[in-house]
């Protein structure tokens, strides 16, 4: 995960637990009363959190409305396994559940300590699986959006 907010960012591990990833964004939210809303953004099958487009929603995101904290979800090695193309999609569409109930658990510790923020879920291909998933585990969320860049 990596966390962006107006003016900085900071990045979570990928192998952090829950409460360090939770701890990061709400270490970011408690500075700054002026951020309303934690928008994660992920990437779908076969995706990275490298991924261009990411970055470019982020950077818009944070363009037009730096009243937001932007959380970048990567999940490269659950949604590309290194197995045979037949085999690769239907374990990454597996994978969207631990993934999902990651995503959830971070956003309930968040909502818990803000419950005044909104948290939106944004994601690409499987990624929108990803974020209904952290949805359905998860009462933090406001609203979830999937998208098709391509």
């Amino acid at each position: 995960m990596q966390v962006f907010r107006p003016g900085g960012s900071t990045t979570v591990p990928s192998h952090s637990s829950v409460s360090a990833a939770a701890t990061d964004i709400k270490d970011a939210l408690s500075g700054n009363s002026d951020l309303q809303r934690v928008i994660f953004v992920t990437h779908g099958f076969s995706g990275s959190i490298n991924d261009g487009w990411l970055h470019q929603i982020k950077n818009e995101i944070l363009r037009y409305n730096p009243e937001e904290l932007v959380v970048l979800v990567g999940w490269k090695n659950g949604a590309n396994p290194d197995e045979s193309i037949l085999r690769v999609y239907g374990k990454a569409a597996a994978n969207t559940q631990v993934v999902g109930q990651f995503i959830a658990s971070v956003a309930t510790d968040v909502h818990n300590s803000y419950p005044s923020k909104r948290i939106y879920g944004v994601g690409h291909s499987l990624g929108t699986h990803v974020m209904g998933k952290a949805a359905r585990a998860s009462n933090a969320f406001d609203r979830i959006t999937g998208a098709s860049l391509f």
